[in-house]
């Protein structure tokens, strides 16, 4: 009788009681809480890297674009005026950078890999919040835009998905 008491009672040395455990599930969840904006953080920090990282792929296919054809990535009758192209109105520039505009990039040269499917809209490169991105040029060809030095300016609208060049969160690439 005393060995089965002694095993009965080395069962309940080693089982968890539900209080054990519940303190266990409490510390976890602690844990992840604390843990939870930390990673947030990081996954911002990642995608505003890679929109610079992008930003900068666009200006040097411009700039590249523009020592091959000796002009920017546009069909011609955009008037003299430094412009920017925003929304729909930057789609023919991608295209032109992704050789899918043999108008304006006859010789089909890839200026630019994007991430875009071949879904429809064809054209789009969207930032990492699913905007799609901006581009300033260069268009009296005069070497600036407005007080830069600088013949294409690429912009993101950032998390808040809007493109405001007064702001000083923008992303941009100069």
């Amino acid at each position: 009788m005393t060995h089965t008491h002694k095993s009965r009672s080395a069962r309940h040395g080693s089982a968890f009681t539900l209080i054990e455990l519940l303190v266990v599930i409490a510390i976890i969840a602690i844990l992840a809480a604390l843990l939870t904006p930390a990673i947030s953080a990081a996954m911002q920090r990642a995608k505003a890297d890679r929109v610079k990282a992008e930003l900068q792929s666009i200006k040097t296919a411009v700039q590249s674009f523009l020592n091959d054809y000796s002009k920017l990535p546009i069909e011609t009758g955009h008037g003299n005026a430094d412009a920017e192209y925003k929304g729909v109105y930057s789609r023919p520039i991608f295209l032109s950078l992704t050789a899918r505009n043999t108008k304006t990039n006859p010789r089909n040269i890839v200026y630019l890999e994007t991430t875009e499917t071949n879904s429809p809209p064809i054209g789009e490169f969207k930032d990492a919040w699913g905007t799609q991105y901006a581009i300033q040029l260069d268009n009296d060809y005069d070497g600036r835009i407005g007080s830069l030095t600088t013949t294409v300016i690429a912009y993101s609208a950032g998390p808040d998905h809007e493109i405001d060049t007064t702001k000083d969160n923008l992303y941009s690439s100069q």
